[in-house]
C-alpha cells in the first residue's frame, strides 16, 4: 500500500500583502484566471525564481491551466530544488517515490525528503517520520520518526501532530504518555483533521489520558461524521445504540450504521450484519445479515466470517453446509478470533465439514482457551476429565476449570467444586467447594443448585438443613433439572421437608417425565394407575410405563408384565 506522504499537492496560496509578479500570479490563480497567472509565472520561472519554478511545477503536475505533464513538473521542481527551495525538493521527492514523471527511485526520494526536512519543511519532516516509522526506503527507527514528527508538529502540521500523538499512545519512540497523546490529538483535531477528531473522541469516550467525557466524544464524532467520515458515523452510531452521553436511540444508531456501511466502512457493515443476525433493533433477517456480513468479511473482519460460519452451520440464509462453516471459521480463526477457534475445534471434534481429528480439535480449543474463551477452557477441562482424545489427567482438567471458573463460567464453577469436594486432581477443600457451588448456583446453574440441595439434605460438610435443601432442590427443579424435579416429587409424595401433596408431586413427575426421566415416567405411570395426585387413568398410566420400560426401567417392565401389557406401545400411540 502506498504511503500518503503529503496531504495535498498545493500549499495555501494567500494574497500577499506586498504586490509583485509572483504575488499577482497567485491572485490570478485564486480567481481561476489561469492565462493571466501563467503569463506572470512563466517569465519568473525562466528567470530562475524558485518560487515560480515550484508553482509552475504544481500546475503541470495537476494539469491546472496547462496540459498535465508530469515530466515537465519534475523538470521545474528540479530547477527549484537545485536552489534549495524546500517545497520543490519535497514535491520532487514525491515524484521519485511513486515513479511519476521520473523513473521510480526510492533512494533519491529519501535523499530529497531529508534535504527538505533538514531545511525545516514540515511536510517533508512528516514524510521522513512516516518512512522512519515504517522502515521503508531507510532503516526502521521509531525514535527518529518521533523526532521528525515533533519538528513538524511544533510547526503546526496537523498530520505530524496526529502521528506524534499515536506514538505517545503506543509508547513507540517515546515513553508512553496518554496525556501527551491527548495534547497532540487535540491540536490536530482543532485543525479539522478527521483522524485526530476520531482518535481524540475515542480517548474521551474511554477516559484515557483525560477525564471521561461522552459529550465531547459525541461532538467530535459528529464533527467528523458531518464531513462524511464513515468511521465516525459508525462510532457515533455506537454512542446512540448504547446511550453513551446521549439518550439511547436505536433508530438513529441504525441510520448511522447504514450510512457508514453504505460508504464501505467494514465495522459498520459488521455491526449492521450482526444486528440483523441477532434481530436487535431490526426484524431478524438472515438474508440481510449475510449480505452485510459478507461485505465486512471481504474486508477482513473476523467476527463477520465467524457469524457467516454459524449461518452456514445452522442452514440459515443458505443450505446447511458444514464445509462452508469450516471455511469461514478457519478464516476467522487464522486471525486469532477466539469464538471461531472454538467453533473450528468443535467441527474437528465431531467430524463435521472436516475429517474428525481430536488432536486438531484440542489444538484449536487450546488456542481459544489461551485467548481467554471460557467455552474452550471448559471443553478442555471436560476432555482431560473424561480422557477423550488425550490421557485422562484430573490435574490438567482442574487447571482449565479453574481458569473458566475465574471468569465466572457456571459449568466450570460447578466442576471445580466437584474436584475440590472430592479432592481429585487437587487438594481437598470442602469449604472452597461450597463457595464455588454457590457462585455457580447464583447464576442459576441447575446442577449446582441440585448439588447444594443434596449436601444440605445429607449434612455433608455442613449442618443438615432440610429447609435449605428443599429451597435448592426447588430452584434446580424450576430450572428444569429432572433429578431435582424427581427429588421434589419424592418430598411432596412423602411429606418430607414440605407438607405432603400428591398433586404437587405429580406435577413435578410430569415435568421430569416429559424430559425423558425413566424414573419419573415409572412413578407417574404408577400414580395414574392408582389415581394418586391425578385422576385414575389406566391408558395414561400404561403409556408412561411403556416409555420407561423402553429405556430399560425394571420396575416399569415388571408392572407392565403384571398387567399383561406389551412394553411396546400400539402402532397408533
Amino acid at each position: 500500500m502506498r504511503m500518503k506522504l503529503l496531504a495535498s499537492l498545493f500549499l495555501a496560496l494567500p494574497l500577499a500583502a506586498l504586490a509583485g509578479p509572483y504575488e499577482d500570479s497567485i491572485a490570478a490563480l485564486n480567481k481561476r484566471e489561469f492565462d493571466s497567472a501563467l503569463s506572470l509565472l512563466r517569465p519568473l520561472a525562466e528567470q530562475g525564481d524558485p518560487r515560480a519554478e515550484n508553482l509552475l511545477g504544481n500546475l503541470y503536475r495537476a494539469g491546472t491551466g496547462v496540459a498535465q505533464d508530469q515530466a515537465a513538473a519534475a523538470g521545474w521542481y528540479e530547477k527549484a530544488a537545485a536552489q534549495d527551495y524546500a517545497a520543490a525538493a519535497n514535491n520532487l521527492a514525491n515524484l521519485y517515490w511513486y515513479g511519476t514523471g521520473v523513473p521510480k527511485d526510492e533512494a533519491k526520494a529519501v535523499e530529497l525528503f531529508k534535504k527538505a526536512a533538514d531545511q525545516g519543511f514540515a511536510p517533508a519532516q512528516t514524510a521522513m517520520g512516516n518512512l522512519s516509522l515504517a522502515g521503508t526506503g531507510m532503516k526502521q527507527d521509531d525514535h527518529a520518526a518521533a523526532d521528525y514528527y515533533r519538528r513538524a508538529a511544533e510547526q503546526g502540521n496537523a498530520v505530524a501532530q496526529h502521528s506524534l500523538a499515536g506514538l505517545y499512545w503506543l509508547g513507540k519512540g517515546v515513553e508512553k504518555d496518554d496525556a501527551q497523546a491527548v495534547h497532540w490529538f487535540k491540536l490536530a483535531a482543532d485543525q479539522g483533521l478527521e483522524g485526530a477528531e476520531i482518535a481524540l473522541a475515542n480517548l474521551y469516550r474511554a477516559g484515557r489520558g483525560t477525564e471521561q467525557n461522552y459529550q465531547e466524544a459525541r461532538r467530535l464524532y459528529q464533527k467528523a461524521a458531518d464531513q462524511g467520515n464513515a468511521e465516525a458515523q459508525n462510532l457515533l452510531g455506537m454512542l446512540y445504540w448504547q446511550g453513551e452521553g446521549v439518550p439511547a436511540d436505536p433508530d438513529k444508531a441504525l441510520q448511522l450504521f447504514r450510512t457508514a456501511a453504505e460508504r464501505g466502512n467494514s465495522a459498520a457493515e459488521n455491526s449492521l450484519g450482526t444486528l440483523y443476525y441477532e434481530g436487535r433493533g431490526v426484524a431478524q433477517d438472515d438474508a440481510q445479515a449475510a449480505h452485510w456480513l459478507k461485505l465486512a468479511a471481504d474486508q477482513g473482519v473476523a467476527n463477520a466470517d465467524y457469524l457467516l460460519g454459524v449461518l452456514a452451520q445452522e442452514g440459515r440464509a443458505q443450505d446447511q453446509s458444514f464445509e462452508e462453516a469450516a471455511r469461514r471459521y478457519r478464516k476467522a480463526a487464522d486471525k486469532g478470533f477466539p469464538a471461531a477457534e472454538n467453533a473450528l475445534g468443535n467441527l474437528y471434534w465431531h467430524g463435521k465439514g472436516v475429517e474428525a481429528d481430536p488432536a486438531q480439535a484440542i489444538a484449536w480449543y487450546r488456542k481459544a482457551a489461551d485467548h481467554g474463551l471460557t467455552d474452550a477452557q471448559t471443553s478442555l477441562g471436560t476432555i482431560y476429565w473424561l480422557g477423550k482424545g488425550v490421557a485422562k489427567d484430573d490435574a490438567e482438567a482442574v487447571k482449565w476449570f479453574q481458569l473458566a471458573a475465574g471468569r465466572g463460567q457456571p459449568y466450570a464453577e460447578n466442576m471445580l467444586a466437584n474436584f475440590l469436594y472430592s479432592g481429585v486432581g487437587v487438594t481437598q477443600d470442602k469449604a472452597a467447594a461450597m463457595g464455588w457451588l454457590h457462585k455457580s448456583a447464583e447464576q442459576n446453574f441447575a446442577v449446582a443448585e441440585n448439588s447444594l440441595g443434596l449436601i444440605y439434605w445429607r449434612g455433608e460438610g455442613v449442618e443438615k438443613n432440610e429447609s435449605e435443601a428443599v429451597n435448592w432442590f426447588r430452584r434446580a427443579a424450576e430450572h428444569n433439572l429432572p433429578a431435582a424435579q424427581n427429588s421434589m416429587a419424592f418430598l411432596y409424595s412423602n411429606g418430607v421437608g414440605v407438607e405432603k401433596d400428591p398433586a404437587e408431586a405429580a406435577k413435578w413427575l410430569r415435568r421430569a417425565a416429559e424430559q425423558g426421566s425413566a424414573d419419573a415416567e415409572t412413578q407417574l405411570g404408577d400414580q395414574y394407575l392408582k389415581g394418586i395426585g391425578v385422576p385414575a387413568d389406566y391408558d395414561e398410566g400404561v403409556k408412561w410405563l411403556r416409555k420407561a420400560a423402553q429405556q430399560g426401567q425394571e420396575h416399569a417392565k415388571e408392572t407392565l408384565a403384571l398387567l399383561r401389557e406389551d412394553f411396546q406401545a400400539p402402532a397408533h400411540d
